[in-house]
């Protein structure tokens, strides 16, 4: 598997559990925060491991630069956003409507990755150099599951 390929199953991973949260009723809180543990956890872990591994690597090349510039500032923007949630109650209305806001931003971020960051990375990364990303992405997840574990 590559870089690519490997960012489209986190994602698909995130769109999945943000459809779950959003399909419960407002009187199951306990599994919308189990939910929304899960999603923020694995949207963190991939934000973390994807800079690291594919961001990183691509600052180098002029191509990809501004996009890199530009993916940073979502993360951080998500990260922010899946902090304050975790900190609401689940329960309350202002929680879903920051949802809301929160999965609309992972969205647009996913879909400008999967078109324009990964149309332009392709220029510039062989499939060697995808591949070994990929391992490296896998790496730092497992590094960063050890972290927290411990």
């Amino acid at each position: 598997m590559d870089i690519f390929e490997q960012i489209k199953q986190d994602h698909e991973k995130a769109r999945q559990l943000a459809t779950q949260i959003e399909a419960l009723s407002d009187a199951d809180v306990t599994k919308r925060e189990e939910l929304f543990a899960r999603f923020r956890e694995e949207l963190l872990l991939h934000a973390h491991s994807e800079e690291k591994a594919f961001y990183k690597p691509l600052e180098r090349f002029e191509d990809t630069r501004e996009e890199i510039g530009h993916a940073y500032q979502e993360h951080e923007e998500a990260e922010t956003l899946a902090n304050r949630l975790a900190e609401m109650d689940a329960g309350s209305p202002e929680w879903m409507t920051l949802f809301r806001k929160l999965r609309q931003s992972v969205e647009h971020h996913m879909q400008e990755e999967e078109s324009e960051m990964f149309s332009q990375a392709h220029k510039v990364v062989d499939d060697n150099d995808a591949e070994a990303m990929a391992e490296k992405m896998e790496e730092f997840k497992e590094d960063e599951r050890e972290t927290e574990a411990a």
